[in-house]
């Protein structure tokens, strides 16, 4: 599996335990089969060439599904995947709504027309890779691409009294808003996290104009 993730994907499936655990799941749950083989008097399993493309459409999904039941369910069930493919599409295509380190390449088109096609075999068929870099390698390895639109969906609709306290002018109200959004920077997008620091570093500095008045409105009487 290590020598098969190496040769596709081009990283060292040991720094990822928790794809590694998704990957085994799917070995259990039989999604991907394995041969066993004896080798000095010890059993080992070894991943034929013939599972080599499950195993690479199934990384694919789980970067957008970390379930790997789910993803069996995709591979094996037209109705889920067609599910699939239109979440998929929410999300591949409308760049908008992913996180911006995760990166698309030119086939993301592809790779949803591909997923939406009941007419291609998901175990014969490899589908266009639509990431410059596995989500799993840049994202925690328990949460997929779903996920994280629907946290930032989330996030966005959090942030929306502390912006509407700053439009109002209510400095004070939106920094204790800030402040508690920044206790969770790394749940939310990074540009809510710039908003928050830049609304506590306006409040900061004018509270320090109020200080700096009275301090000089004293001295002046």
């Amino acid at each position: 599996m290590a020598e098969a993730m190496r040769h596709l994907f081009g990283i060292k499936l040991a720094d990822y335990p928790k794809l590694k655990d998704q990957l085994n799941s799917l070995v259990r749950n039989k999604l991907i089969h394995m041969d066993a083989e004896l080798v000095s008097h010890r059993d080992r399993r070894r991943l034929p060439e013939r599972e080599l493309t499950t195993l690479f459409n199934a990384t694919l999904l789980l970067a957008i599904f970390p379930d790997p039941g789910r993803v069996k369910l995709i591979f094996n069930d037209v109705g889920a995947r067609q599910k699939a493919a239109r979440l998929v599409e929410l999300i591949v295509i409308n760049r908008q709504s992913l996180l911006e380190l995760v990166h698309l390449s030119v086939s993301a088109a592809t790779f949803v027309k591909a997923l939406a096609s009941p007419d291609v075999d998901l175990r014969q068929n490899r589908l266009d890779n639509p990431f410059e870099a596995l989500p799993q390698t840049l994202l925690d390895g328990d949460v997929g691409l779903l996920d994280c639109n629907v946290a930032r969906s989330a996030s966005l609709t959090k942030a929306d009294p502390m912006l509407r306290c700053y439009l109002n002018g209510e400095l004070d109200i939106a920094a204790e808003h800030a402040a508690r959004m920044l206790l969770a920077s790394e749940m939310i997008p990074h540009e809510l996290v710039y908003l928050a620091q830049h609304i506590e570093a306006e409040y900061r500095a004018a509270k320090e104009f109020s200080a700096t008045v009275d301090l000089l409105f004293g001295k002046a009487f």
